[in-house]
């Protein structure tokens, strides 16, 4: 009776499976991205036929981890978000530059960066709410040493955008 060979198979599939998960990785750094509310002023209506109107303040939780063996300078991280607002096709763009400290070997610093006002409406059970894209680069010594966005068609949004006050 020949048997089959089942675990080689899994593992082969639990790495294929596990391969597309995870943080972006590149250049021995780690970063993970999060959207954050950082303060919610919702307010709510009393009436069935009138929607809550939504009016919260969103930014990026960033954890960078050095991934390396070596100890990494400090540098800068510089992020864009934009936000497409939901009443229309207007594109907004929110952008600053943080101050990233020096890192030794498997450390990592967690910041949070932007507060970009983010609205909508609640009506019953339909919620509408502007929608939030993301780009984080690091920087060391002026060079670019990572590069990541919430879409691959991030450069075609922003060129659409206008710059916020």
């Amino acid at each position: 009776m020949k048997t089959f060979p089942l675990l080689p198979w899994l593992l082969s599939f639990f790495a294929f499976v596990h391969s597309g998960f995870g943080d972006d990785k590149q250049n021995g750094l780690q970063v993970a991205v999060t959207k954050s509310t950082l303060s919610r002023d919702d307010q709510r209506n009393g009436f069935l036929y009138y929607g809550d109107h939504l009016d919260r303040t969103q930014g990026l939780k960033v954890t960078i981890t050095n991934a390396s063996f070596d100890p990494m300078s400090e540098g800068e991280v510089e992020w864009e978000i934009l936000v497409h607002k939901y009443e229309s096709t207007r594109i907004v763009s929110y952008h600053g530059t943080e101050a990233l400290k020096a890192l030794g070997k498997a450390q990592s610093v967690e910041m949070t960066i932007g507060a970009v006002p983010i609205e909508g409406y609640h009506y019953g059970t339909a919620t509408t709410m502007d929608k939030l894209e993301w780009q984080i680069v690091v920087k060391r010594g002026g060079v670019e040493v990572f590069r990541s966005a919430s879409t691959p068609n991030f450069a075609a949004l922003e060129k659409r955008a206008s710059k916020s006050r």
